[in-house]
């Protein structure tokens, strides 16, 4: 977010950003960026709701794996795993903190983005809520003894909504 002013930036624009370059625990970001110059481009999918990639099913971890990985406190991975669960509870909306489970055990999630981390959870134009299966990209981490998901990128989710059984109410 340069300035509160990329409203009208789209996928296939080029753009010229100024400002300090930072590591924020892994992900390289701009510090207080200033956009510049913007060139429109072909268009395309906006951020939050990218193409699915073609992820081999190999390459998902479960929770289970992902609690292993998180290791002793202090431990962050360096890489990213990509992570299929159900969320049971969004924690707090605002920054996408939930608790996400699978048939092997949950894990809480410190917060989520798009899939590129261009845009927190409170921005999404639609976002997944409990009972909705999701697909992270994420690093993992022992935060002082709590083992999480930590800056996971949402890929696609798939809304529980279509499960609604309105003869269960009345």
């Amino acid at each position: 977010n340069a300035n509160g002013d990329n409203k009208n930036l789209a996928v296939g624009d080029t753009i010229t950003v100024t400002g300090t370059i930072k590591n924020y625990n892994g992900t390289v970001e701009f510090d207080k960026p200033t956009l510049g110059e913007v060139l429109k481009g072909e268009g395309g999918e906006t951020p939050d709701t990218p193409a699915v990639p073609d992820i081999p099913a190999d390459s998902y971890i479960t929770i289970a794996e992902a609690l292993e990985l998180c290791g002793e406190p202090g431990n962050i991975t360096e890489g990213r795993y990509y992570i299929r669960g159900i969320i049971e509870s969004v924690l707090n909306p605002q920054y996408g903190e939930m608790k996400i489970k699978d048939e092997t055990g949950s894990i809480y999630v410190y917060g989520t983005y798009s899939a590129d981390g261009s845009i927190g959870y409170a921005n999404f134009e639609s976002k997944p809520v409990k009972g909705d299966e999701v697909l992270l990209h994420c690093i993992l981490q022992n935060h002082n003894g709590t083992k999480e998901v930590k800056n996971a990128r949402l890929i696609e989710f798939t809304s529980s909504a279509g499960n609604f059984d309105e003869s269960n109410y009345t």
